[in-house]
C-alpha cells in the first residue's frame, strides 16, 4: 500500500487514477511481474504484486517516481505525494492471498463510496468477474488457489466475495514499519517549528527532493531556527529526510555567506 503523505489526496480525478494505471501497464512491459489484485482510492492505493527478477522496492521506486513526475506537472506542485515508503507484507500461503485481495477489492465498500465492489471501476474486481483476457491484473493464480480450496463455499469467485471477514487484518502488528516513515512522524517540536514559521507549500518543499535555490533556502532557514532550539544534526536530518552530512553542508553554506557579508 502507498499512501499520500499526511493523509492527502493522490488521485485529483479520474485521470489521475488512469495515469497510474498506464504508468503499472508500463512497468508490466518493461519489468514483468504478475499484478494480482489493485485498488485505487482517494489518498491511497493497494496493490497485490508477485515478483519475478526484478525486486519489489525497485519496482515501487519506479512506478511511485514516474506517476509523482506525471502528477506533480499535472496539478503545478513539487515535492513529495507519497510518505516516506510503502507498506509491504510478504504474501506465505494460499489462505493469506485470499483473503488480502478480497480486502483489496472490498476497500471502497468499506470507505462507503459504493455498495457494491462491481460499480468502482478503479479496482481489479470487474477483472475477476468478468474472466476477460487481456487484463491488467493477472487472475490465474487466484483462480487457481480457489480451486484449491477445502471450503466449498471459497471455489466460486463471487460467493467467496461474499463471505465477510471481519477478522482479518493485512497489516499484522509486528509488521515492520520504516525507519524514516518512523521518524519523519515521531518529533512534534520539529514538526511544531515547521507549521509556525512555514507555509503549506514551503512545508512541502522542506520535505521534498527538490535543489531549487527556494528549496535549499528554506531548508537552511528550518535547520538554523532548529539548531537555535537546541536540535541535533542529527533530528534535523531525520525530519527532512536528508542526510547529516546534507544537513551539515546548508549550515557551512551560511556561514561562509556570513563571512563574504
Amino acid at each position: 500500500m502507498a499512501r499520500g503523505v499526511d493523509g492527502r489526496l493522490v488521485f485529483m480525478d479520474e485521470q489521475d487514477r488512469r495515469c497510474l494505471l498506464r504508468s503499472l501497464a508500463r512497468l508490466k512491459r518493461a519489468s514483468p511481474f504478475s499484478l494480482l489484485a489493485y485498488c485505487l482510492m482517494g489518498n491511497h492505493f493497494h496493490l497485490a504484486i508477485r515478483v519475478e527478477a526484478t525486486s519489489l522496492s525497485s519496482l515501487m521506486r519506479r512506478l511511485l517516481t514516474s506517476y509523482v513526475m506525471i502528477f506533480n506537472n499535472r496539478h503545478h506542485r513539487t515535492g513529495h505525494l507519497f510518505q516516506a515508503r510503502y507498506k509491504a507484507i510478504p504474501c506465505r500461503n494460499d489462505t493469506y492471498l485470499l483473503a488480502l485481495v478480497r480486502y483489496i477489492h472490498m476497500n471502497p465498500v468499506r470507505a462507503g463510496l459504493t455498495d457494491d465492489p462491481i460499480q468502482w471501476p478503479w479496482s481489479s474486481h470487474q477483472d475477476y468477474t468478468r474472466h476477460a483476457s487481456g487484463t491488467l491484473s493477472d487472475t490465474e493464480l487466484v483462480f487457481g488457489a480457489l480451486r484449491m480450496s477445502s471450503a466449498p463455499e471459497t471455489s466460486n469467485y463471487s460467493d467467496w466475495m461474499s463471505i465477510k471477514d471481519p477478522l482479518f487484518e493485512p497489516w499484522p502488528q509486528e509488521a515492520p514499519i520504516s525507519e524514516r516513515a518512523l521518524a519523519a512522524k515521531s518529533d512534534p517540536d520539529l514538526e511544531k517549528l515547521a507549521q509556525e514559521h512555514f507555509s503549506p507549500i514551503d512545508i512541502d518543499l522542506l520535505r521534498s527532493q527538490a535543489r531549487t535555490r527556494r528549496a535549499i533556502s528554506i531548508k537552511r532557514a528550518f535547520s538554523l531556527s532548529a539548531i537555535r532550539r537546541g536540535r541535533s544534526l542529527t533530528d534535523i536530518a531525520r525530519w527532512l529526510g536528508y542526510t547529516v552530512s546534507g544537513v551539515h553542508r546548508l549550515l557551512r553554506r551560511t556561514e561562509s555567506q556570513h563571512v563574504k557579508d
